[in-house]
C-alpha cells in the first residue's frame, strides 16, 4: 500500500456518491492508494482555497470555477481529468415571500453566493450576460449587474432569501429541488451552461505523484459500477446518504453522464467554457489556453469523440467563413437586440459546442459611442449556401436586428 494519503475534496451531493462506493468497497485500497475524502459544502471556492493551503491534493470541482480561477492567477492547481461530462443544470431560487417572480426583475438585485469565484457567483454573471444586463450596466456609473453576499454554504443561502438579506441564489437543480418541493424556497428559472459539470484538479505538488492516476482509476471503477446499477442499488445509495425522493433520483439519472475516462479532457469543451466566460465578463480577453488549464502529461485529450457524439457534432470536412452582419439603422434596433439577446447567445453557445460557430462578437461604433452596429462571426459549414442558411435562421434575422450580411471564405492564419 502506498504511504502517501491523497486528500480528495468533494461537494456532499448526489454526484459524489461514487466516491463513497469506492471507499466502502475498497477500490482505493485495491488500487494501492490511501484516500481521505474531504467534504466541502462550500463548493468549488472552498476547494480551490483548500488546494492553496495544501489541505487538499485533488478537488472534484465545477469546470467554470476551475477555469475562472486559473485565468485569474490561481496557479497552485491544474485540471487533470473529467468527472461528470454532462452539463449541470442550475436552479435560480428566491424566498417564498420574495417580490421576484421571474428572472426579469433580478437586475441590480443582491445575489447570495458561497464564495467569491465560486460557481454560484460565476453562473450569476453568465445569467446576467444571457439577460443582456452586462451591456446595460456597462453604460451606467455602477457597472455591476448585481451585488453579492458571501454566505459560505447552501443552507445560509436558502435562509438569506427568506430573511430578505439577499434576493436570489443559484445552485444545482436536483440538490435544490427538495427545498422547492417543501416550499422552503421558490424556483423562478433554470440555466444550463454548455460544458462538463465537474472536473478533477490537482495541486501542482502532486501532479507527478503515482497515487493521483491510481485514485482516478479507482473512482472510474466506482462511477462505472454506479451507472450500471442506476435502476437499483445506486438509487438506494443516494436515498440512504441524502434522503432524496426516489422519483427525483430516477429523473436525475436520466440527465447525468460520468466521463468514460476520468484522466481525459475535451479541448473543445474547455474552449467553449473560456469563450462563454469571456462573453460574461468573468474571464479577460486573453483567456487561458488548454496548456494553461491542464497538466497534459496526466490529462490526455481523449474525450472529444465522446463530446462529438453527445452533442451531435459533425466530423465531416467543412470550410471556414467570415460573416459581417449589419444592424438596421435607428435607436429601436438596440432594444430589439437586447430583447432577444439571451436566446441569441444560448443558440450561439450550442452552435459553438457543435463546432459550427468558431468565434463571434458585436461590431461597435468607431466614433466612441459604444453602440452596437452589427456582428462579426467565423463559422464552419459545408458550403457558402449552408453558411447563409445558418445566418438566415438566427433570431437576429427573425427579430429584424440584422438588416444585411456578407459572407466570405475565410482562411485562419498559421
Amino acid at each position: 500500500m502506498s504511504e502517501k494519503t491523497i486528500r480528495i475534496g468533494y461537494v456532499p451531493e448526489h454526484f459524489s456518491t461514487p466516491l463513497y462506493i469506492a471507499q466502502e468497497q475498497g477500490f482505493f485500497r485495491d488500487n494501492n492508494v490511501n484516500v481521505e475524502l474531504v467534504c466541502c459544502p462550500g463548493g468549488t471556492g472552498e476547494m480551490t482555497s483548500k488546494l492553496e493551503d495544501k489541505s487538499l491534493d485533488i478537488a472534484i470541482a465545477l469546470t467554470e470555477g476551475l477555469v475562472a480561477g486559473i485565468s485569474k492567477g490561481q496557479d497552485w492547481y491544474k485540471i487533470v481529468g473529467t468527472y461528470v461530462d454532462a452539463p449541470l443544470c442550475w436552479a435560480i431560487s428566491t424566498g417564498q415571500e420574495s417580490r421576484h417572480h421571474s428572472v426579469d426583475t433580478l437586475h441590480k438585485s443582491n445575489c447570495g453566493i458561497s464564495r467569491y469565484g465560486s460557481g454560484s457567483q460565476i453562473m450569476a454573471y453568465v445569467l446576467a450576460d444571457q439577460q443582456g444586463w452586462l451591456s446595460k450596466s456597462s453604460k451606467e456609473e455602477n457597472s455591476s449587474p448585481m451585488s453579492f453576499s458571501v454566505l459560505n454554504n447552501f443552507k445560509a443561502m436558502r435562509d438569506s432569501v427568506n430573511d430578505a438579506s439577499t434576493d436570489f441564489f443559484m445552485w444545482e437543480l436536483f440538490t435544490t429541488k427538495p427545498y422547492h418541493d417543501t416550499k422552503e424556497v421558490r424556483c423562478i428559472g433554470k440555466i444550463t451552461p454548455p460544458w462538463p459539470a465537474f472536473m478533477f484538479a490537482a495541486h501542482v505538488d502532486v501532479l507527478d505523484a503515482p497515487e493521483v492516476p491510481r485514485a482516478l482509476q479507482a473512482i472510474q471503477k466506482a462511477t462505472t459500477l454506479f451507472m450500471e446499477q442506476k435502476d437499483g442499488e445506486s438509487i438506494k445509495h443516494i436515498i440512504r446518504i441524502l434522503n432524496y425522493q426516489e422519483q427525483d433520483v430516477r429523473d436525475w439519472f436520466k440527465t447525468v453522464h460520468y466521463a468514460p475516462d476520468h484522466t481525459g479532457i475535451s479541448q473543445r469543451a474547455l474552449q467553449v467554457t473560456v469563450s462563454t466566460l469571456q462573453k460574461a465578463g468573468v474571464v479577460g480577453a486573453n483567456g487561458p489556453s488548454v496548456d494553461d488549464l491542464c497538466y497534459l502529461k496526466l490529462a490526455i485529450n481523449v474525450l472529444d469523440e465522446n463530446v462529438i457524439k453527445r452533442w451531435g457534432m459533425k466530423t465531416s470536412s467543412r470550410q471556414l467563413f467570415a460573416v459581417i452582419a449589419k444592424d438596421y439603422p435607428g435607436e429601436e434596433t438596440l432594444q430589439k437586440r437586447l430583447d432577444v439577446r439571451r436566446q441569441h447567445i444560448e443558440n450561439a453557445n450550442k452552435s459553438f459546442v457543435k463546432g459550427t460557430l468558431k468565434s463571434g462578437g458585436a461590431l461597435v461604433d468607431p466614433n466612441g459611442s459604444g453602440n452596437m452596429l452589427g456582428s462579426l462571426m467565423i463559422i464552419e459549414a459545408e458550403s457558402i449556401e449552408k453558411a447563409r442558411q445558418f445566418i438566415e435562421n438566427d433570431i437576429y434575422v427573425e427579430s429584424k436586428v440584422w438588416e444585411s450580411w456578407e459572407i466570405y471564405p475565410y482562411k485562419a492564419g498559421a
